[in-house]
């Protein structure tokens, strides 16, 4: 299920004065979390994390009045550069009760990513690259999905977010649910995707390449399924 909301329809106007002075004063993220909150539909962000809800679309939302170029050259901008955009992002995972991290051996442990087609990484598959389409894939697919999780152990993200800055409109991020995917699919092919058949390597985003061996596509775990499924790094590793 996916919701979509728009902040340009509040009747409530973003204060940039009162954002600016407060953080300036404090450093704190008050007002931007009242103005969230005082939107008619911020129920649905607190209820996210326990709901059937898959996907969240904010539409227009605040966005700092001066911002830096994109940076093509690095792929990376200082948070600070952008501080209402990050502050905003942030605001958002306290009210649906996320707690955002980072992996040491991606993105050079940095928790904020500018996606950008990156002058130097233009073969690249994915975020900085341009050459080839970036199909469909789950994040960080060689750790481990929820029916696999242990204490203590290196787990794939829940959640991802994103916020477009600038955007363009031959450029898409397009959502699928694992659920309309297994639907079209016969069980006997799902039966050989949650076999521990397949070999799963790091994407192009990491800073060192490994493979994991011996896993499925796919496991269950209390009636729903999860997915590690990533078109450009995993591949099956045995006949069936």
């Amino acid at each position: 299920m996916f919701k979509e909301y728009d902040f340009s329809q509040s009747n409530i106007k973003f204060n940039f004065d009162e954002y600016y002075m407060e953080k300036e004063r404090s450093g704190d993220k008050e007002y931007l979390l009242s103005f969230i909150i005082k939107q008619r539909w911020a129920r649905d962000l607190i209820d996210f994390y326990n709901s059937d809800t898959k996907a969240i679309l904010i539409k227009n939302c605040p966005i700092d009045i001066k911002l830096p170029l994109s940076p093509i050259d690095t792929g990376y901008i200082n948070p600070s550069d952008y501080s209402l955009v990050s502050d905003f992002i942030l605001t958002l995972h306290k009210i649906i009760n996320i707690i955002p991290y980072a992996y040491q051996d991606e993105n050079r442990g940095k928790l904020f990513r500018s996606l950008v087609p990156v002058q130097t990484s233009e073969d690249m598959v994915g975020s900085y690259g341009s050459k080839y389409e970036f199909k469909f894939h789950s994040d960080n697919p060689t750790y481990k999905i929820y029916p696999e999780y242990k204490q203590n152990s290196l787990n794939a993200p829940e959640f991802l977010s994103l916020f477009c800055i600038r955007g363009q409109e031959n450029v898409h991020t397009n959502v699928v649910l694992l659920k309309d995917i297994l639907n079209n699919l016969d069980k006997s092919t799902i039966d050989i995707l949650e076999q521990n058949i397949f070999t799963v390597n790091t994407p192009d985003s990491f800073d060192k390449y490994h493979e994991v061996p011996n896993v499925s596509v796919i496991g269950q775990y209390k009636d729903k399924y999860y997915t590690r499924f990533d078109y450009h790094n995993i591949k099956g590793t045995k006949k069936v």
